[in-house]
């Protein structure tokens, strides 16, 4: 027994060393719980941006405008039909109610007023927001009529297609694999690398350094194109992904995600000084962008004082570029933004990077 309690207590010392195992152990379940708890957890009052059309003067189209002002959860944007409809596809609504001309003149008939409801099928809110319009347009008709027949609801989407959440998936899960080579299949080996005195040993050979980085880039890019082929090539197969945008637009966003990684990569190897210090940096970097960066649900779900936590990380706007070009889901930033962040990080990473990487 005192051989065992002395086992017991060398194996729990040890244990209690090794920071890494501590966290993944003991630390990481609480961060998992705590930032899924903030996400999901609190009781946060819903809203929806609604974009407003009043296309009819009568009174019954103001009094019916006017409820939908009033309902707590709708941020009200009232325009016209082009620029409310434009703002839907930007990303901006959450949903556009048009009330076309003729429904003062429907009701005074006692026919049934058509009312519009535009929206995204692939945002989070759109079952939410359709469900609570339904509901008012009911609790108006029955004050201006006893028969619940007096609107009608013309559901019309800006999509295509319907969503389903796989296809949401599969742009996410190939931003997170870009993040893991980064992080894990370059930044870690060179911190290794180094502290092993290797990459001192390859710096003293003839071979020039930056034909070493280039041979380095150039795998960790073919890697990139690998498990791309292989996570478009199982979506495709088994869960009938079709690509909705252009197959080259959707390699530039690929390129240029991969390559900001990688200098993003390269920095975190030059700041880190030891294999541990290296790991506690990388895992404080994959923690939030695993679960901040909208790629396992959309970042529009998240409370609002963690957006701008989003959008400080790099994963976003790769995440984000890829669903538009894969899927065409409704943008959380342009295109263009996307890209301009990303070319950013590409440069001032790569720039910070050579001017603090060390060979020993």
């Amino acid at each position: 027994m005192k051989a065992f309690t002395q086992l017991f207590l060398a194996n729990l010392r040890e244990f209690a060393r090794d920071r890494m195992a501590l966290f993944w152990t003991i630390a990481f379940p609480v961060v998992f719980i705590l930032i899924f708890g903030l996400i999901f957890g609190r009781e946060n009052a819903f809203s929806a941006d609604l974009g407003l059309v009043i296309e009819d003067n009568g009174a019954a189209a103001q009094q019916l405008a006017q409820t939908f002002k009033s309902v707590e959860i709708f941020k009200i944007s009232e325009g016209s039909r082009r620029d409310e409809l434009a703002a839907l596809r930007e990303g901006k609504h959450d949903a556009v109610l048009v009330i076309p001309a003729g429904v003062s003149d429907a009701i005074g008939r006692d026919a049934t007023a058509p009312i519009e409801l535009h929206y995204d099928p692939s945002r989070n809110s759109a079952q939410i927001v359709v469900s609570v319009v339904e509901q008012v347009l009911q609790d108006a008709a029955q004050r201006i009529k006893p028969h619940p027949e007096v609107f009608t609801l013309n559901r019309i989407t800006v999509q295509a297609k319907q969503l389903r959440g796989i296809d949401y998936l599969i742009p996410g899960i190939l931003a997170m694999s870009i993040l893991n080579l980064a992080l894990f299949a370059t930044a870690q080996p060179i911190i290794s690398l180094r502290s092993q005195g290797v990459l001192r040993r390859l710096g003293a050979t003839p071979l020039p350094r930056p034909t070493l980085l280039a041979a380095y880039i150039a795998i960790r890019v073919l890697i990139a194109l690998i498990q791309t082929s292989i996570i478009v090539g199982v979506g495709i197969a088994l869960f009938g992904l079709t690509m909705a945008g252009d197959w080259l637009v959707f390699g530039g966003v690929l390129l240029l995600g991969t390559l900001a990684f990688i200098a993003i990569a390269f920095l975190i190897a030059a700041i880190a000084r030891s294999e541990e210090s290296g790991a506690a940096l990388l895992s404080a970097l994959q923690l939030p962008m695993l679960f901040l960066s909208g790629i396992f649900f959309p970042v529009e779900a998240m409370p609002g004082f963690l957006h701008p936590v989003a959008d400080a990380l790099p994963l976003t706007y790769l995440a984000d570029a890829l669903r538009q070009v894969m899927i065409s889901a409704t943008p959380y930033h342009s295109m263009l933004v996307n890209s301009l962040v990303l070319l950013g990080w590409l440069v001032v990473s790569s720039a910070l990077a050579i001017r603090f990487f060390k060979w020993e």
